[in-house]
């Protein structure tokens, strides 16, 4: 089939006039910028654009709801990137609903106006993407969208007290009763590092493990004095020093930089 038998084999089926089903194949084209591919045969797409031929085929049946399970896993990373941005722009225009299946969290979080994490078969939190990054509800949550620095300790009046590092200070939590042993969640890109580190709430030494320069970031893997291994994510501009394996450092974030919950799983 070529690209044009392709689009049009649902209307087809359904037996629109056929002038009507050439004006809505042309209009599909043109949503995803393939217009004057119409004789083209599939195999001679690249698979970007087999991936867009793909959606129109279902979205040119005007679908009140369309499932999309894993459309990018047979794509290059840098081909995913950009369809991403594409089907995002492609279910806006269109205003079609999009259930998308995936288990990468970019994707996730680039595409959804709305974000269901499961596990198990069970929903662990519904949220928007914000809502689901900043203040994941479990250790599950937080570990799957987005790199996390977890910690276990228990709960007193706004401070958590974790074994062989010291108080946490966290903001005032009024759900978690004290004496509750909880886990603190802290993103890497929050937590600063240097050789010395001044106005912070918590500020804890440390020693550089691994160093990873990965152009607009520096990642960080830091080992505190209980033998936790923390991710510090550092913007790389303006850096004038990379910090290297075995340099002695300090590492800090505050209060509300951090989030507590009851829920590991």
């Amino acid at each position: 089939l070529n690209v044009y038998d392709n689009i049009s084999f649902g209307l087809k089926i359904k037996k629109v006039p056929e002038d009507e089903i050439r004006k809505k194949v042309e209009e599909m084209l043109k949503l995803v910028r393939l217009s004057g591919y119409e004789k083209r045969k599939i195999k001679q797409l690249s698979g970007g654009e087999q991936q867009r031929v793909a959606i129109v085929r279902a979205l040119v049946n005007e679908p009140t709801v369309l499932l999309l399970d894993e459309p990018l896993g047979p794509l290059d990373l840098k081909l995913r990137e950009e369809m991403v941005v594409e089907l995002k722009r492609i279910q806006r225009e269109v205003g079609t609903t999009f259930i998308y299946v995936t288990h990468d969290q970019g994707e996730a979080l680039t595409m959804s106006d709305e974000i269901a994490v499961m596990k198990d078969g069970k929903v662990l939190q519904l949220g928007t993407p914000m809502e689901i990054y900043e203040k994941p509800k479990s250790g599950f949550v937080a570990d799957f969208i987005g790199r996390s620095n977890l910690f276990e300790g228990s709960y007193s009046d706004g401070m958590v007290e974790v074994s062989d590092l010291g108080r946490v200070i966290v903001e005032p939590e009024p759900h978690v009763s004290n004496k509750r042993s909880v886990l603190i969640c802290i993103k890497p890109e929050k937590i600063s590092i240097g050789r010395k580190l001044k106005g912070l709430d918590n500020i804890f030494d440390g020693e550089v493990k691994e160093t990873y320069f990965q152009g607009q970031v520096i990642t960080y893997k830091v080992l505190l004095q209980n033998d936790s291994l923390i991710t510090v994510v550092a913007l790389s501009s303006g850096v004038k020093d990379i910090f290297r394996p075995g340099e002695k450092v300090v590492v800090g974030w505050n209060k509300d930089d951090a989030w507590c919950t009851t829920q590991g799983g």
